[in-house]
């Protein structure tokens, strides 16, 4: 299995003027139409959309919802103020993190912006997987590992699955992370 990656960190400056927000791709980051978001809805300027185009257009969450409600659809409420790490940053962050549990704690700092950026349901730990867009956002969590993995393996010798804590079991999965860790494998660079 192949998933498309969106490497936000190349357009950190700008996460909003990317073609990944193209209505052909993932959506459009604008809409004329907003959805409400239960009752606080009446008291706030701040109104999210249901994903109007792109692959996820269509997408219902809970088809008994009025058309009115964001718990119908695929929901987005963007924050063009939060910003990504940018790719330099990013690069650094794989060289001077050298234990795996050190990389995972900068991984997972850098990882919450995409999904705090969108807003909705991306902001919502058990919904974030309902935007279409969460998959190429981990498809590129992914390939940071693998960067992560390539970077100290040639350098250190160091395999991923040596980490302090890889015995330990996952907390969703209990099974030892060394199960879930893989190593870098030139072959498929």
């Amino acid at each position: 299995l192949t998933l498309p990656f969106w490497n936000s960190f190349r357009e950190a400056g700008d996460l909003a003027s990317s073609a990944i927000w193209s209505p052909t791709r993932y959506g459009s980051l604008k809409s004329s139409k907003s959805c409400q978001d239960g009752w606080f809805w009446w008291f706030s300027d701040d109104r999210g959309y249901c994903l109007h185009d792109g692959i996820g257009a269509g997408f219902l969450k809970d088809p008994d919802e009025g058309s009115w409600s964001c718990k119908r659809c695929v929901y987005r409420n963007p924050d063009t103020s939060v910003q990504a790490t940018s790719l330099p940053l990013l690069m650094q962050g794989i060289r001077e993190n050298r234990s795996f549990e050190d990389f995972q704690k900068y991984v997972d700092g850098i990882h919450v912006a995409v999904h705090m950026f969108l807003g909705g349901d991306m902001s919502n730990l058990p919904m974030s997987a309902m935007d279409p867009v969460f998959y190429a956002h981990h498809a590129m969590i992914d390939r940071i590992l693998s960067y992560w993995q390539e970077y100290h393996l040639r350098t250190r010798g160091l395999a991923a699955s040596e980490c302090r804590s890889c015995s330990k079991p996952m907390t969703l999965f209990q099974v030892p992370r060394s199960e879930w860790m893989g190593t870098y494998n030139e072959t498929y660079d």
